[in-house]
């Protein structure tokens, strides 16, 4: 799995970790603080993702502990051949919306992404530890989708932070 975090002297296309655990970070101790990556366009995001589909997504289904919090698990139907990776074996995927670290109680602080009935390009790697799917960052894993359910050439507004 390639992360797709990284100290921010790295170069683009190459991610390396940059989690420090802060103990007053979250009340138990336990969150784990990411610094995460920026990618210039979504097409730059494509270059660590290893899934990249649009779809709609369906519900929120369940959580998973992933950075030490309870982030929200979304049913997703793939609408579209993939734009990065093998197409999945089935119509609908199991995708962890990844939360903004280190902000105490809120992990969604401006909203979870995935909670929409728009189209999306979903940004995705893979989580190791039980093999569902995660945006590859909390806000630029997923982008609306364009008209013909094409990758935007640039992030919306709130993805740029």
């Amino acid at each position: 799995m390639t992360p797709s975090y990284r100290s921010r002297s790295a170069p683009a296309a190459a991610s390396v970790l940059a989690m420090v655990g802060l103990a007053g970070c979250a009340p138990s101790g336990t969150q784990t603080c990411v610094d995460w990556v920026d990618f210039a366009s979504p097409a730059d995001a494509l270059v660590d993702a290893e899934l990249a589909v649009t779809g709609e997504v369906l519900e929120a289904i369940d959580t998973a502990e992933l950075y030490g919090v309870q982030a929200t698990v979304w049913s997703v139907r793939v609408t579209d051949a993939p734009l990065v990776g093998d197409p999945p074996e089935a119509d609908e995927i199991r995708v962890i919306s990844t939360p903004v670290t280190c902000t105490g109680d809120e992990i969604y602080p401006e909203g979870d992404p995935l909670d929409t009935a728009d189209p999306l390009v979903l940004v995705l790697t893979s989580d190791a530890a039980d093999g569902d799917w995660r945006t590859i960052t909390p806000r630029q894993g997923a982008v609306p989708a364009g008209p013909d359910g094409e990758l935007p050439l640039t992030w919306p507004e709130d993805a740029q932070r």
